[in-house]
């Protein structure tokens, strides 16, 4: 049985149950967009179900997808992302370059000067906005890797 819903009715700040048994809820994106524009995402996400749950709402096959996009849309670097050869010719002659939100260094990437292993680090602002939405380091730290050496085309050995 599938049922539209025109408008989320929230009561003490919970949601109906979006996956009901035998029954579908689906919820038009911009009332899920207002929902999150006046409780935030991550309280969204957790009333729920989880992002697992949420992804499907918003119309992802699965949740890799829905935070990759997340990523491209909040944290890719200020003034875009440059060409990749920009990247590697600079990390070659610094050792490192950090990419900055709103400002902001929220993560870098470095090239060891002895090993040769690269690292990516994300810094404690982004990495607890990460952890508090997508949960623990096992959920979203490779997609967060993917999604960085697909923008940046350099391989990443290690992200702490």
């Amino acid at each position: 049985m599938l049922k539209y819903v025109e408008s989320i009715e929230c009561i003490h700040g919970i949601v109906l149950p979006i996956l009901n048994n035998d029954m579908k809820i689906i919820i038009k994106e911009n009332k899920i967009n207002d929902l999150i524009q006046t409780k935030g995402l991550e309280k969204v996400i957790k009333i729920m179900g989880g992002v697992n749950n949420f992804a499907k709402v918003m119309g992802y096959d699965d949740v890799k997808s829905y935070i990759y996009d997340y990523l491209e849309d909040n944290w890719s670097p200020d003034n875009g992302w440059k060409d990749s050869e920009f990247y590697i010719d600079y990390v070659k002659r610094y050792g490192t370059y950090q990419f900055k939100i709103n400002g902001e260094i929220e993560y870098t990437y470095s090239l060891g000067s002895y090993s040769g292993v690269t690292t990516l680090q994300i810094l404690s602002d982004l990495y607890i906005q990460m952890r508090d939405l997508f949960g623990e380091e096992d959920n979203w730290v490779n997609i967060f890797k993917d999604w960085f050496e697909d923008k940046t085309n350099m391989a990443v050995d290690n992200v702490i």
